[in-house]
């Protein structure tokens, strides 16, 4: 056979047979083998029970005894069952589902116990094959379209990248019962005769051109933006005589091809409107209901960057394809321009969508983009792959360096992690463990830089916005709260679903701004987030329009404190707190103050005069008082391993494994020294530590704070350091567990502020409390309603 004579061809055989080998073979997650007619392929699937068994498209005794997942109901005008999906892949599916049909109906007379109700397992098998057969289909119409625009040498790289790194096959295998497959083979189809027969218009190509149009809208409307396609071809059409100044004769001919094409799209389209006309009684409307589409505020940017669906976080080869695209405008502007604009098109028509993550696998509403991903990702390889031609001895010492940094980075993360985070083999125990902890920190240093780089265009405008990190924004986009269902569209789903958001949760932790401290249990068994300043902000992912109202638990840790609240800089609400219990503060969003996506909510708060007047500077017994506030933390191996000095509310310890200790000035309250010594692993370091002490006169104020085993080599020496500023605890044999002190060099024994815990955290201060310990209020949830 001459086309298997070519060896992609071959390739792209043996990616459907691997296709028909996985359909058939591979049980999804609910044990099923082959395609499952479940959630929105339901609705796709049952016009073709409903017209075999029915000979109509009146999904009542269908929902009443197959089910209505979605609790759809009636259409408002026609009051016929609502179905708020298309009947184009159902057309499509329609000679596999005959075929199967007619298979069960053999089966039958051959005794086997098969069912004809046009939705057993065996109908439904035989009949989503179709999509995988048409995202093959697609793969191959794909395939063509490179070749033709980039030659053979980077075209099938450039189809299996976009194919195999992109969302298609789960469409074809797992969800094949959705209308993405058949999609991406319609669009592949329109776009392939665009390329060709671009400037070279027939009546006849013009027809047939039309048709293909027509069909990718009859599969999914949502694919309009390529639509963009006829009309630029059109308008350059008739543009060229109209140019040219030619006679009305001749404009009519050129008017013919496009207007035959328009006619063909509307024929091929029509039973669509006849299936809208049917059900609700109009023959152009949105299914889903008012509201769906929000057109003002469409989530573009989150369609394409998101962390959830988004093109270029869940399927980053098709979003290097983008790029391509952008790349190719200057090179083949006639190409590149209009599949760059049917992107933008999709973007913000996916993006106005209520739901714009689309729920499933991947970026499934760009499936059908598969043919613009592989046009960009072609030209994209085309580019380097010449590039890199051109300068081979350039090439290869590109790839050398590149495997070498590799290894490197490797190496030095891991000398990173065996010398401050004791990454030992004691610790690990198997190259597993190893390898992905070098792996984790590796990513996790970039994640706490720049949060996910693929996000960046909109993470970073997000924190211009909103103020929130960049992580943030890879934390909170796309999980919204108050439900995520539009209630016409799944009136099944719960419409107040996370209405709440228990801010003590660790989850809740990228909600909240950096004021915010970690979760406590108080006194009284209740969890809370303490808030150390007087002003801080949680962000509220909302999808949901409309007026809100907000309740907000809380206790005021001084009394009298005033709150103000602020939505996206609106005064929304304010109250004063006379007590100290447990309170409710609500507030009303009116309508349009909350934005789709991540609004902020400022708390304002003004605590009573005086609340954060110094404390006593007293500095234990020694009778000297402190002229700034100083404060010093430690906890153990059961209470974080960490060790920390403040002075006048700044830390200058650096978290050192051993002692942290620093000197203050008794007058002016300047640090003259801050030194970290490793007692730990280091038999004299507390002899270090004393020669440290040998800098400074008596009366100099010493602060000290251990972390990790410190009383491994206590002995006579560290007990002299000690006393040398009054402290008197002998931690010889003690565990790992937190020691501070503060105390004033020359001062008599026992006369230093100490404290230990072996589980907890030993504190001690004068003055002020650092930020890290102040309490303005404390917040336990937030509701919305």
């Amino acid at each position: 056979m001459r086309w298997l004579r070519d060896r992609d061809n071959v390739v792209l055989l043996a990616l459907l047979l691997l296709g028909l080998t996985a359909y058939f073979t591979v049980k999804n997650y609910n044990n099923h083998v082959g395609g499952v007619a479940e959630l929105d392929g339901y609705y796709y699937y049952v016009y073709l029970r409903s017209l075999q068994m029915d000979g109509d498209i009146d999904f009542t005794n269908e929902y009443k005894e197959w089910g209505n997942p979605f609790d759809l109901g009636e259409a408002k005008k026609t009051g016929l069952a609502r179905n708020i999906f298309g009947v184009g892949p159902a057309i499509l599916w329609a000679p596999f589902f005959l075929i199967t049909h007619l298979l069960c109906l053999l089966g039958i007379k051959l005794g086997y116990p098969l069912s004809v109700d046009g939705l057993s397992r065996f109908h439904v098998v035989g009949t989503l094959v179709g999509s995988l057969i048409y995202g093959w289909i697609a793969v191959v119409l794909v395939h063509r379209l490179a070749r033709d625009m980039v030659g053979k040498k980077h075209a099938l790289w450039a189809t299996l990248g976009a194919v195999l790194a992109g969302p298609l096959p789960f469409y074809c295998l797992a969800l094949a019962s959705y209308s993405h497959a058949p999609a991406a083979m319609a669009n592949s189809l329109l776009c392939l005769l665009w390329f060709r027969w671009r400037g070279q218009w027939t009546l006849r190509r013009w027809a047939l051109f039309g048709a293909s149009a027509g069909l990718v809208m009859l599969v999914r409307p949502a694919c309009m933006p390529f639509m963009i396609l006829p009309l630029v071809e059109g308008v350059v059409t008739l543009w060229r005589p109209v140019r040219a100044r030619a006679a009305a004769p001749e404009l009519l001919r050129a008017a013919a091809g496009p207007a035959l094409g328009a006619l063909a799209a509307v024929l091929v389209f029509s039973p669509q409107l006849v299936v809208w006309k049917i059900i609700f009684g109009e023959f152009l409307t949105v299914p889903q209901g008012e509201g769906f589409m929000r057109w003002s505020e469409s989530s573009w940017a989150s369609t394409l960057f998101s962390p959830r669906n988004g093109v270029f976080t869940m399927a980053p080869l098709l979003g290097l394809g983008l790029v391509g695209l952008v790349l190719g405008a200057r090179r083949r502007p006639g190409v590149a321009l209009p599949l760059t604009l049917v992107i933008v098109g999709m973007a913000l028509i996916n993006g106005a969508a209520y739901d714009w993550w689309g729920w499933g696998f991947s970026a499934r509403r760009f499936t059908s983009a598969l043919p613009v991903f592989a046009v960009g990702l072609a030209l994209l390889l085309a580019a380097i792959r010449d590039a890199l031609a051109r300068r081979p001895e350039r090439t290869v010492a590109w790839v050398t360096a590149s495997a070498v940094a590799l290894f490197i980075l490797f190496n030095v993360q891991w000398m990173l992690a065996y010398s401050q985070r004791a990454m030992t083999w004691y610790n690990l125990r198997n190259t597993q463990a190893i390898y992905m902890t070098i792996t984790h920190g590796v990513v996790d240093r970039v994640y706490r830089a720049v949060g996910n780089p693929l996000s960046l265009p909109a993470s970073l405008a997000f924190k211009l916005r909103r103020g929130g990190s960049l992580r943030t924004y890879d934390r909170l986009d796309g999980h919204f709260m108050l439900g995520e269902n539009h209630p016409l569209a799944n009136p099944a789903a719960d419409q107040m679903d996370r209405a709440g958001l228990d801010l003590a949760d660790p989850r809740a932790h990228f909600n909240l701004s950096e004021n915010f401290g970690y979760p406590i249990t108080g006194k009284d068994k209740v969890r809370y987030v303490p808030l150390r300043e007087v002003a801080g902000h949680i962000f509220l992912p909302i999808n949901r329009p409309g007026a809100m109202e907000l309740r907000i638990g809380c206790r005021a840790v001084h009394p009298g404190t005033h709150v103000e609240l602020r939505m996206n800089g609106r005064k929304v609400g304010a109250q004063t707190l006379p007590g100290t219990a447990w309170s409710m503060i609500t507030a009303r969003v009116e309508d349009g103050w909350l934005e789709r996506g991540i609004n902020r909510l400022d708390l304002i708060h003004t605590p009573p005069e005086g609340w954060d007047r110094p404390g006593p500077r007293a500095v234990g017994r020694t009778g000297r008082t402190s002229p700034v506030d100083i404060a010093a933390v430690s906890g153990g191996g059961r209470a974080g391993n960490f060790a920390e000095l403040w002075v006048s509310g700044r830390k200058v310890s650096d978290n050192s494994r051993g002692v942290n200790i620093a000197a203050i000035h008794p007058t002016t309250g300047e640090v003259l020294g801050v030194k970290d010594v490793d007692v730990v692993l280091r038999p004299f370091g507390w002899r270090h530590v004393g020669r440290f002490l040998d800098r400074f006169p008596k009366g100099t104020l010493i602060v000290l704070a251990e972390r990790d085993h410190s009383a491994r080599h206590f002995d006579e020496a560290a007990r002299a350091v000690l006393a040398r500023f009054g402290a008197a605890t002998d931690l010889e044999g003690e565990g790992n567990m937190g020691y501070v002190a503060l105390g004033v060099l020359g001062a008599p024994k026992h006369s230093a502020m100490e404290s230990v815990s072996p589980h907890g955290h030993a504190r001690v201060h004068v003055g002020r409390k650092p930020p890290p310990w102040r309490e303005v209020m404390r917040y336990r949830f937030l509701q919305v309603r």
